[in-house]
């Protein structure tokens, strides 16, 4: 498994700065809207036999979310 990420929310984004958003990574492969990554993670959680949950990082928007998110897996009983 890799190292993955989530890139920052879009919507949030462009609330926050008013711009468009734009790649950060030369290669965005590992570049992921909220609910891509959400996927992602589930089916590695159900794969390798953990629970996921996904936590805020950053300042909440009312109607946009966090500017980016965590997954946190832990081991199941």
């Amino acid at each position: 498994m890799g190292s993955r990420g989530a890139r920052p929310s879009e919507p949030l984004f462009i609330v926050s700065t008013g711009l468009q958003p734009v790649s950060l990574l030369p290669c965005c492969c590992f570049e992921w809207i909220a609910a891509e990554f959400q996927d992602w993670a589930k089916r590695i959680a159900a794969r390798f036999g953990y629970n996921v949950r996904f936590l805020p990082v950053g300042p909440e928007d009312p109607a946009v979310g966090s500017p980016t998110q965590m997954g946190v897996f832990e081991r199941k009983p």
